[in-house]
Order: C-alpha cells, then sequence, then structure tokens
C-alpha cells in the first residue's frame, strides 16, 4: 500500500515517531501490544463490535450520528478491523494509512469529530473489558495502560484528519484523491484496489463471525465486437451503462468494482447463495433486455456470471478463483448466463442461455 494519506498529512517516518511518543507508545510497549494482538482481542473482537453496535443504536435519535443500519454495521467493522490491528501499531506503517483513511471516510460522511471521540470513547471503555478478565492478572495494567496510548493516538489522527478535511485548502485535495483511489474513472465503480481491499476486508470479519461472503464475477460477451462495431466511445458507454445498471440492483453495504476490460465483480456480505443468484439473475435479465445507447444507436449486449460463496477458512485467493470457474464456464456453456461453483461439488453444468434458464452449479 502506497502511504498516500500520510503524504498529503506530512506523516512522514519522523512525524509518525513523533506522534508515536507524544502517544506515549514506545518500544517499551511492544510486548504488550502482542499481548493484545495475539491473546486478548482476536476472540472478544466480535462480542465487542456487537456490544459496540448496540451502544450506538440505543443513543437518543437526536445525538445518533449513524443515521442508518449499514453505517452502524460498517463503522462496527471498521472498529473491529482497528482492534485486531493493534499489534501493528509501532512499525508498520500501512496503520497510519488506514486509520486515516478510516477517519477521513467518517469526516467527508458528515459524523461530526464529537459524535466520533464519543463513539471511540465507548469502544476504548468496552475493549478494556477483556484486557481486565486476561488470565495473567500481573500484565493487566500495562495492557490496559498500552490499550489507552493506541486509543490517544487514534484520537489524534481523528483530529488531523477532521481539521484538514473540513480546510478548504485541503477538502479539494482530499475528495480528488479519495475518487482516485477508490473510483473507476470511466465507469464510477469502486476500481480493482479498492474491491480487492474491501473483499479482504470482509472475509476477515466474516471469518470472525461466523458468516460468508459472496462474490460474483460478470464480463461482458463479445465486448470485442462491440468495440469494433461501435468504437471504443461505443464500448465505453456500454461500459458506462452496464455498470450503472449493477449500482442500481445491488443493496447499499454491496460494492461494486470494475476488475478491468469488461470484466466486474460485486462483493456482496451476508446475502447467502439464494441471493447471489438472485442479484445476479436479475442484472442479468437488466444488460440482456435493454440495449445500451450511443449516438442515438441501440448496443444490444449480454452479461455472463460467475458466482462463489466463501466457506469457513477460505482465502480471498480461492474464492475468487471459483468464481472465476463459474464464469469460465459460463463463457463456454453458452454465455448470457449465470453458473454457480459450490466448493466440493463433482457435478457438472446444467443450463440453457435465455430469460427462463435455470442457473447451472459447478
Amino acid at each position: 500500500m502506497s502511504l498516500t494519506y500520510c503524504a498529503l498529512f506530512g506523516l512522514d517516518e519522523s512525524q509518525r515517531k513523533a506522534r508515536l511518543s507524544m502517544s506515549g507508545l514506545s518500544p517499551g510497549d511492544r510486548e504488550a501490544l502482542r499481548v493484545l494482538h495475539d491473546s486478548v482481542l482476536p476472540e472478544a473482537a466480535p462480542g465487542l463490535t456487537q456490544a459496540f453496535a448496540d451502544q450506538l443504536s440505543a443513543w437518543p435519535a437526536s445525538a445518533q450520528p449513524f443515521a442508518s443500519e449499514p453505517e452502524r454495521a460498517e463503522f462496527g467493522r471498521r472498529s473491529s478491523r482497528f482492534l485486531l490491528e493493534l499489534g501493528r501499531v509501532l512499525e508498520d506503517p500501512r496503520w497510519f494509512e488506514e486509520r486515516l483513511r478510516d477517519t477521513v471516510g467518517w469526516a467527508r460522511a458528515g459524523v461530526s469529530l464529537p459524535a466520533y471521540v464519543c463513539a471511540m470513547g465507548q469502544l476504548q471503555r468496552l475493549a478494556l473489558e477483556p484486557v481486565a478478565r486476561y488470565a495473567e492478572s500481573h500484565s493487566r495494567p500495562g495492557l490496559a495502560q498500552t490499550l489507552m496510548k493506541v486509543f490517544a493516538l487514534e484520537l489524534s489522527l481523528a483530529g488531523d484528519s477532521y481539521q484538514l478535511v473540513h480546510t478548504d485548502d485541503f477538502r479539494s485535495a482530499v475528495d480528488a484523491m479519495h475518487a482516485k483511489l477508490t473510483a473507476d474513472a470511466l465507469t464510477g465503480v469502486s476500481t480493482r484496489e479498492h474491491l480487492l481491499a474491501m473483499l479482504k476486508l470482509r472475509l476477515h470479519v466474516a471469518e470472525r463471525e461466523g458468516g460468508s461472503v459472496c462474490v460474483i464475477l460478470a464480463d461482458l460477451d463479445f465486448f470485442k465486437r462491440v468495440n469494433d462495431n461501435y468504437g471504443h466511445a461505443g464500448g465505453d458507454a456500454v461500459l458506462r451503462q452496464v455498470a450503472d445498471r449493477m449500482r442500481a440492483s445491488v443493496r447499499e453495504p454491496d460494492v461494486v468494482g470494475r476488475l478491468g476490460g469488461e470484466e466486474f465483480a460485486i462483493v456482496l456480505e451476508g446475502a447467502g447463495l439464494a441471493g447471489a443468484v438472485a442479484l445476479a439473475e436479475r442484472i442479468r435479465e437488466r444488460v440482456a433486455s435493454q440495449p445500451c445507447t450511443h449516438a442515438k444507436l441501440d448496443i444490444s449486449v449480454t452479461l455472463s456470471q460467475g458466482v462463489a460463496v466463501s466457506t469457513r477458512g477460505e482465502s480471498l485467493e480461492s474464492l475468487l478463483s471459483r468464481a472465476d470457474a463459474a464464469l469460465y464456464a459460463a463463457k463456454h456453456g453458452g454465455r448470457d448466463r449465470v453458473v454457480v461453483h459450490e466448493k466440493g461439488r463433482s457435478g457438472g453444468a446444467q443450463a440453457t442461455a435465455g430469460r427462463s434458464s435455470p442457473i447451472a452449479m459447478v
């Protein structure tokens, strides 16, 4: 990961060391961070995340900084990641980059700094509870002190983020950088890098909480013919319109991204196989039933899709490989269809193209 936010905020190596020193963190905290990272917080994180979400939901409506359930759930997921990555705080500059990215995101979303500080104060209180129960009682005071130092560092970075995001001289730079880092320039959906980062994070959370993540890989059929017949401007128009239909079909927490060329991906959290298949089929129908337009011309296109749902302990690479295998089967089974890859399944595909086609399984 390039340290883009660190560069914008002037947090070079010397400044990062200075910030650690200001928060009280030193090499002497390294062992406490290791214990927190390895032995205390991983087991407690799912319960802490749920308790944190419950507390946010219980706040009075007049003071509720997270207006919707998806916002609260996303804040909970990011907070869980924050707790699970405490052990990297001293050596890894990527920790600073990710914390700045998160706090900038909430500042841009309109969550006030007082609300953010109060929320993180609540999270710190919850995080101290498993520390107080840690089996080695002689270590508890040192663990608690180190944990509070990390939260102090977090709030100092949040102060930077909020100050700069709401300063005219920096707002446009932050907005432009955020868009460049996360949005595909042509279609407006997520970049490949951002989508894969979100998939990795959601797989990590699903593994901790016993859930699953669904991936849909989608590829436009015979796209070269579109470029040959209508030029690259026509091809670009098709890509934009297909991306728009995908975004209009998904739920708010889902992530649509462009992997490159005419290939897209969708990451769904907590949808289950039936929900993922229903979404893929709905997108297939929307693309096939309504031509795209360019220069007052109708351009008919279809979409092949591969679906896979994560299993316990599965890696990002394995999940994408299975979705890709399903997409390959869709392409070679006639195109304009959805194929599902079920891990360990020995049967073959059984689908025909068209609006009423059953879903193939590989």
